[in-house]
């Protein structure tokens, strides 16, 4: 990663929420090219799902605008849908890139989601000898989700596929719902079961394996599951096919299309993805470890590819240049293919060991946590607040924090009243508590403050409605922390509040 150059000032990230793989990389892609060019990112999310009026623009949004950044990113595929237009042209002159979905008359970034499908119906129909391949549809009305949609049903149309109602069930993106939606086709299909099930993106796959598992089905060889994204696929059970969206990249480049235009150097107005075909156990069973696979391959050239992650495919890179070059003597072929797999297995070992990692640490900030939320349940005024949150966030990887309540009349885009302002020794507070500044202005300062990793800014709810928001920095990309840190807070804040 490139350092980052002199501050430039802050810019935006808008996105509905940060729960996902595919959020969570799109938002490191962006922050990661905004800083190299000296740019402070915020990300501003609503944290998780919410309920809201169809087409109503949630007020916590009105946070974002020129006092306190100087373009935006809007995510605007999954629940901004079509607001995404709206919610731009309510910004006034502010600069915007949209990533994601294409939307007219803004610059904008996204995958062929048609390619995608298409590859994924032609692994299943040519390659793996499926013909009844269901579908299972994202959120309604939303244009990703539509687009794939509609790529299976042209696809099974030209290849004279059945794509009948009874091959098709309503998802929402989540692997609860993709449960639900295969356990709907298995019984409606009877004994005439789907052979193949694709699902719109990967969690809805992995719910379906899991509907799958309990009725008694294997994968892949009575059913072929297959998904889209590649974010959550690897770690499935089996190991998902699916259609690789460049995430991370599509948000860098969003960035970077951003930043050119506020260096008035805007080159490009739209950019297009193509998805690419990632082949697992979910289509094609195996029980031996995959460094094996390119030793009992060797011999027959075959070629086997079960992981995307960079180390994984440069040792595939290495097996395909090493292919084309060998000769056809079996001994050169097999010791070539040993060393391979040895290589592979020893990749296999350091996974291993990066988990037993990263389990360690999700259980210390578990703990933190834990700790965190029992004490703001007690808290009775802001001193009690702002003790554990100064002792425990560091532990959850948060380097400062700042909470804020807004006031009823003016919303998001008047005043706001500081409650509580956590910052690292040699750092001084925006405010004392109590002091009431407008709520951008708050946000500016914020983002003015030295910081090793991504800003994010969510809304204090109570009922559902916004009445605060919380701004976070450090090295905080776990939705579940930030969710439950948000929930807690507006509880906690709510009672200081009525005391």
């Amino acid at each position: 990663m490139l350092a980052a150059a002199e501050p430039r000032g802050a810019v935006g990230l808008v996105v509905t929420w940060l729960d996902t793989d595919y959020w969570l990389r799109l938002a490191a892609g962006a922050t990661d090219a905004f800083r190299t060019h000296g740019y402070v990112p915020i990300c501003f999310t609503l944290g998780r799902q919410w309920n809201r009026e169809p087409h109503t623009p949630h007020p916590f949004f009105e946070l974002v605008g020129l006092e306190c950044v100087s373009g935006i990113v809007v995510a605007a595929s999954a629940a901004f849908q079509s607001d995404a237009a709206a919610f731009i042209g309510s910004r006034g002159d502010l600069p915007a890139v949209c990533v994601g979905q294409r939307v007219p008359d803004v610059p904008s970034v996204w995958t062929r989601n048609a390619d995608g499908v298409r590859l994924l119906m032609k692994h299943l129909t040519e390659t793996r000898g499926r013909q009844r391949v269901a579908f299972i549809r994202g959120t309604a009305n939303n244009p990703e989700a539509e687009a794939r949609f509609h790529a299976w049903e042209d696809f099974c149309a030209a290849a004279s596929l059945p794509h009948g109602p009874e091959l098709v069930e309503q998802g929402e993106f989540t692997q609860a719902s993709g449960e639900a939606a295969t356990l709907r086709l298995l019984e409606k299909n009877g004994v005439v079961h789907p052979d193949a099930i694709l699902a719109s993106n990967d969690p809805m796959a992995i719910g379906a394996l899991r509907a799958l598992r309990a009725r008694g089905f294997l994968v892949p060889d009575d059913i072929s599951v297959v998904g889209f994204d590649d974010l959550e696929a690897k770690n499935a059970d089996p190991p998902l096919t699916t259609a690789r969206q460049p995430v991370y990249e599509m948000g860098a480049r969003a960035a970077e299309m951003l930043v050119a235009d506020l260096r008035g150097d805007r080159r490009e107005r739209e950019c297009m993805f193509s998805p690419e075909l990632v082949v697992r156990a979910s289509c094609a069973p195996t029980s031996v470890p995959w460094g094996r696979h390119f030793f009992a391959m060797a011999r027959g050239g075959a070629f086997w590819e079960p992981s995307h992650a960079p180390l994984d495919r440069v040792v595939s890179a290495l097996w395909h240049e090493l292919a084309m070059t060998m000769d056809a003597r079996p001994s050169r072929r097999g010791r070539v293919g040993e060393l391979v797999a040895r290589l592979g297995d020893e990749l296999e070992l350091a996974r291993a060991h990066e988990s037993a990692l990263l389990d360690a640490v999700k259980r210390a900030r578990s703990w933190a946590a834990s700790r965190l939320q029992e004490a703001l349940s007690r808290a009775e005024s802001v001193e009690q607040l702002q003790a554990p949150l100064q002792e425990l966030t560091p532990l959850l990887g948060i380097e400062s924090l700042t909470v804020a309540t807004v006031t009823a009349r003016e919303g998001f885009g008047g005043h706001a009243r500081l409650v509580v302002d956590c910052v690292p020794p040699g750092i001084s507070p925006l405010a004392a508590p109590g002091d009431v500044l407008v709520g951008r202005r708050i946000v500016a300062l914020h983002a003015r403050r030295p910081a090793t990793a991504l800003r994010v800014a969510l809304p204090l709810l109570e009922e559902g409605r916004a009445f605060g928001f919380l701004l976070v920095t450090g090295a905080v990309l776990d939705a579940a922390i930030l969710h439950d840190l948000a929930s807690g807070l507006s509880q906690a804040v709510l009672r200081v509040r009525r005391g």
